[in-house]
């Protein structure tokens, strides 16, 4: 019952996450006169109402019953991928989880 519980969880939390993803606009390239310019239009500046969303809405799924190194532990991985997937539109800052993993295959794959 519990796993049964926990994959339901770990799914709501997905698809939280996906549906909280959208998708800009084309960029008309005749109104840009540069290739750079028209790659630029596609990223747009990130603020922090995203964040602010997401933490809104693992609040809203994990449990107020439950003790608190869990759910900080959630709310730590959620931090990291939030950080990641931010970081990875324009790279500015050093990555956490996707290097970890990352190391952690090639570990693997040399044993």
């Amino acid at each position: 019952m519990k796993k049964q519980f926990k994959l339901l969880g770990a799914a709501v939390i997905m698809g939280v996450a996906l549906s909280s993803c959208e998708t800009d606009g084309p960029v008309d390239e005749s109104e840009a006169g540069d290739l750079k310019i028209a790659y630029n239009g596609l990223i747009k500046p990130t603020d922090n109402s995203i964040v602010l969303k997401w933490n809104e809405a693992v609040s809203k799924v994990v449990d107020n019953k439950m003790p608190a190194p869990p759910e900080a532990r959630i709310y730590a991985m959620v931090m990291l991928a939030m950080h990641d997937a931010l970081n990875n539109i324009v790279p500015l800052y050093e990555t956490y989880a996707l290097k970890q993993g990352l190391l952690s295959v090639l570990q693997f794959k040399g044993s």
